[in-house]
């Protein structure tokens, strides 16, 4: 079986990685880069929202409500294309994936972690924390 892109095990190099780039493929990786080089120019966001629609099982979407929940990964997009992006988007990857019960796909898991966060403003709100 080969390893999940960006799993906890397996630190992501995009270049260089043989692993990963059997394991999500070149084309995917392509798509990742493309998306986020300047002639496109996609906001880090947005990029990972594309790639969640196109590839659901490899890939997740960065979003306020799961690094609120994570309490980490905050400034993951405000960033542009680069090596260290790649390897901070698969940390954010894993975190998602060992915050949830093991059974939940990735897309599940951001509904599962939307959800955290919802619940945590609503008891803020309600006066519950």
């Amino acid at each position: 079986m080969t390893e999940e892109p960006c799993s906890s095990t397996h630190v992501c190099h995009p270049y260089n990685d043989k692993p990963l780039l059997n394991s999500i493929g070149k084309i995917e990786l392509q798509c990742l880069k493309l998306l986020l080089a300047k002639s496109w120019s996609f906001a880090f966001p947005t990029a990972t929202a594309i790639l969640t629609v196109l590839y659901p099982e490899r890939f997740t979407v960065y979003d306020i409500r799961v690094y609120d929940a994570l309490g980490d990964f905050y400034r993951l997009g405000s960033r542009r294309w680069s090596e260290r992006s790649w390897a901070d988007y698969c940390n954010f990857i894993a975190a998602v994936r060992s915050s949830v019960p093991a059974n939940l796909s990735l897309r599940d898991a951001d509904r599962w972690l939307w959800g955290q966060d919802k619940r945590k403003a609503l008891h803020g709100e309600l006066g519950l924390v």
